[in-house]
């Protein structure tokens, strides 16, 4: 079986972040989390995570900030986008923004839980399109 998949949770509140590490470490997952958007930066590019939970509204660097930033250095990371501010623009923006979902809060924790396998084997195939044929079956 492969490594383990790593999660981040960068969200200022403390209490959502305690509740979903805690479900996602009860699934396996191997999860942390941050409380602020400078601290998500350097986690990302000190480790390779699978998946990202971004909260939009965070201290020291705000989640869009941080979604362009994570892009633009090209991280391989799942970006889910999770805001309580559900408007037509805000899901336009995370999106064009380079999220590969947007979840609004409050959010059904299962239903959350639930849709990681589909989010990473999305993204892996997407990986796999990009990467050049070798020939080799």
């Amino acid at each position: 079986m492969g490594d383990p998949v790593r999660i981040l949770v960068a969200d200022d509140e403390q209490n959502l972040c305690r509740i979903l590490v805690a479900r996602l470490t009860r699934d396996g997952y191997l999860a942390e989390a941050v409380h602020d958007g400078a601290e998500a930066l350097d986690r990302i590019r000190r480790n390779a995570f699978d998946l990202l939970f971004l909260d939009l509204r965070m201290p020291a660097l705000p989640g869009m900030d941080l979604l362009k930033r994570v892009r633009e250095e090209h991280h391989p990371v799942v970006i889910v986008v999770m805001t309580a501010y559900d408007t037509p623009e805000t899901v336009r923006a995370v999106l064009a923004g380079g999220a590969d979902a947007y979840i609004t809060k409050p959010f059904d924790l299962d239903a959350v839980a639930g849709s990681i396998p589909q989010l990473l084997s999305q993204q892996r195939a997407a990986s796999r399109a990009l990467l050049p044929e070798t020939g080799e079956e």
